[in-house]
């Protein structure tokens, strides 16, 4: 287990930790003193205490026996009886002593002495042997001199182990009561010591906390104060959390400047895109118009064509119900076919111009194809440059959500754009198709009415096959009534194609107005953004 002696956790326990041990070393101490007092007190109850008892009950049957023997020498009361008690209590007196050895052993200072005590315990029981023993009353006096200096001398030995004991007692007991003393000092210095290293690190602990906070708060609000300064960072002094706590935020503020300059050159690229786009639309915009005015030309052209066709079938009829009139009026053949020629001549010209409508009209779809092309390049440059904007806008965040919407309505109206114009492309690929097969039949109608030319030409020079001529005559101007019919029904087409692709063309202008609209509006949208984002210095 790593304890990090730097870590915030550490350094506010250190207070805690030395209360802690400053309770178990008191604790401690007052139990060894306890203990100490505990065995200073059986000490003196199991041992002084029975001691002091037997060296005193060993004195007073000393006394005891000396009377008794007193008493026998006197010849007071029973011989036999005080014999006994002198004897019992001489014993006991030895016994007794023997019993305060066992008690004091541990102390060869106050045990030691054995030798003496028994050599005037001998010295005192043969005197006052002689004494108990001896009849002779010449004798009693120097006997009881005798008696008594031993027994002084034994009395003496046992009133000295007395004091001895009292002495070792007291030694004792001051020794303990020194090393209380000595004890109790050392746990008032070591708890005053701790006291204050716990004072010290419960005020220097806390200060040094509070001033770290300080100094974070300060440089945060500076930070966040400082219109946006990306570029200030904390300062790590220490190795603790407030150090990793400066750290992470040094690091965030790294990520968040990171950030803010991939923004603003997102957004100086999405300017420069909205400026494309704005480029884009203008473009768009004029082609719509010059397609719109094709188209318009294309429409008119269309219109002069079907009345065109209209008179062809008009003069084909005419032709038919002359070429009738030539069969039953023959006498006026000559001057109905020259009127014919005159016909057959204005219907040359009148094809000649369909023709070139024709052409002309098959020319203009080509270009209206070209333009197309052109729109749907246009509108899949858009389509990316909205997936470019959204995906930027999605970088962006929250920032960018309008952004994105916005992208998301451009290319939804570029793919609009392109589907409309590969609907176009479609239209005007059926538009030249039948301007092909138009062309093909007024070709065939022209090639036509040169054969009835030369029909005419022929009837003038042989007026005897009129009849024959007038009924070819009647069955080609059928022929071309019906070519013209179906003329005039593919340029009715024609014209409710372009009638369509007008339409579409509008809608297209209407599209690239709204996309001129929306590229205004990112526009808007970056110029905001770069105000925005300008506040930050990074």
């Amino acid at each position: 287990m790593n304890i990090n002696l730097q870590s915030i956790r550490t350094k506010s326990s250190i207070p805690v930790v030395v209360m802690g041990l400053t309770i178990i070393v008191v604790i401690a101490l007052f139990l060894w003193m306890m203990a100490k007092q505990n065995h200073a007190i059986e000490l003196q109850t199991e041992l002084f205490m029975p001691a002091n008892e037997k060296i005193l009950n060993a004195d007073r049957d000393l006394h005891q026996a000396k009377i008794a023997a007193i008493n026998v020498m006197a010849n007071r009361g029973n011989r036999d009886e005080e014999v006994a008690v002198w004897q019992e209590n001489a014993k006991q007196a030895y016994e007794r002593y023997e019993q305060f050895l066992s008690y004091v052993q541990i102390y060869p200072d106050v045990a030691a002495g054995r030798d003496a005590f028994e050599a005037a315990y001998n010295q005192w029981m043969i005197a006052a042997e002689k004494m108990v023993n001896d009849t002779n009353s010449s004798n009693e006096r120097q006997l009881a001199q005798q008696e008594e200096e031993t027994f002084q001398s034994l009395r003496s030995i046992l009133d000295n182990k007395g004091e001895v004991l009292l002495n070792k007692f007291d030694a004792l007991d001051a020794q303990l009561k020194s090393e209380l003393k000595r004890s109790m000092s050392i746990t008032i210095i070591v708890v005053l010591a701790i006291i204050i290293v716990a004072l010290y690190f419960s005020y220097t602990v806390p200060k040094k906390l509070t001033s770290d906070i300080n100094d974070l708060i300060k440089r945060i609000d500076m930070i966040a104060s400082g219109d946006g300064d990306l570029t200030a960072r904390l300062d790590v002094n220490s190795k603790d959390e407030f150090g990793e706590l400066a750290q992470s935020f040094n690091r965030f503020v790294e990520k968040l400047q990171d950030l803010i300059k991939s923004t603003l050159d997102n957004v100086k690229g999405l300017s420069s895109l909205t400026v494309q786009l704005a480029d884009s639309s203008n473009k768009t915009k004029s082609i719509n118009e010059t397609l719109n005015l094709s188209t318009e030309s294309i429409v008119s052209a269309v219109h002069e064509m079907t009345l065109a066709n209209k008179e062809m079938s008009n003069v084909a009829t005419n032709s038919a119900s002359e070429a009738d009139q030539t069969s039953q009026l023959a006498a006026k053949g000559i001057h109905v076919v020259e009127e014919s020629n005159k016909c057959i001549s204005e219907l040359i010209k009148d094809m000649d111009t369909v023709l070139n409508c024709s052409e002309q009209l098959e020319q203009n779809s080509t270009s209206i194809l070209s333009v197309l092309e052109v729109i749907s390049s246009v509108a899949e440059q858009t389509n990316l440059l909205a997936l470019n904007a959204a995906i930027e806008a999605a970088r962006a965040g929250d920032h960018g959500r309008g952004f994105a919407v916005v992208a998301d309505e451009v290319r939804s109206l570029a793919t609009r754009t392109q589907q409309s114009t590969d609907d176009i492309s479609q239209i005007i690929s059926q538009l030249q198709s039948s301007v092909s097969q138009s062309s093909t039949a007024i070709t065939q109608g022209k090639t036509d009415v040169d054969k009835t030319a030369n029909t005419f030409q022929e009837a003038s020079s042989v007026f005897d096959e009129i009849r024959a001529s007038s009924r070819r005559v009647n069955d080609m101007a059928i022929q071309t009534a019906a070519a013209t019919e179906e003329q005039t029904a593919v340029a009715e087409d024609i014209s409710k194609n372009l009638h369509g692709l007008n339409q579409q063309t509008e809608s297209a202008q209407q599209v690239s107005k709204t996309g001129d609209e929306i590229s205004k509006k990112i526009t808007n949208f970056s110029e905001n953004m770069m105000n925005l984002m300008g506040r930050f210095k990074v």
